[in-house]
């Protein structure tokens, strides 16, 4: 429907890489979903950002894999704790740094995550942005041999836009206009 729409797009560093990364750090770009997420709290929400993330926070305490997660955590450790790259290695010691193969109903915890979950919901998601994660970040990308940085993360906002649509069979399909990839579902529609 018609109205402001948020987009949550990513922001590419200001600085350009040389070449097209696929992985590491060279490939990251400025996260857009929690800045987007406190927007929608600003003008929206009726509950605190904490109570609003409580039940993701509670989960990063612990729960029990399902049968396709298992898999997929230990095909990623396998991958990542044998690359070369010092970026896809660091990942495997984020999700599983005891190396564990899992099963499904292992219980998987993720503590990290539950704090900077909890960051976030405190700081209004601007930790990310302007603060000690921020900060965290940008160290990590100047190691890791990244582009990203903590200009680039204090410089980003969401943006309030028009929504674009088309009609499909009788019905108006809406979508978020270029950068995202919401245009490609639209003209998709209508070959």
């Amino acid at each position: 429907p018609p109205g402001a729409w948020i987009s949550l797009s990513s922001t590419a560093p200001s600085a350009q890489a040389t070449t097209r990364p696929r992985f590491a750090s060279a490939a990251s770009t400025v996260p857009g979903a929690p800045a987007g997420w406190a927007a929608l709290h600003e003008r929206y929400a009726t509950k605190s950002l904490q109570e609003l993330f409580a039940p993701a926070i509670e989960l990063c305490r612990g729960y029990a894999l399902s049968p396709d997660n298992a898999p997929i955590l230990n095909t990623c450790t396998d991958l990542f704790a044998h690359a070369q790259d010092p970026v896809l290695r660091r990942w495997a010691e984020g999700f599983n740094p005891e190396g564990r193969t899992f099963r499904a109903g292992d219980r998987f915890a993720w503590p990290d995550m539950g704090q900077t979950l909890r960051r976030l919901a405190e700081s209004h998601c601007r930790d990310l942005y302007e603060g000690e994660l921020a900060a965290r970040i940008d160290a990590y990308s100047r190691e890791s041999g990244g582009l990203l940085r903590g200009e680039d993360l204090a410089a980003y906002a969401p943006r309030w836009v028009a929504p674009v649509h088309t009609t499909f069979r009788g019905c108006e399909v809406w979508e978020l206009p270029p950068n995202g990839q919401g245009m490609t579902a639209l003209l998709a529609l209508n070959l």
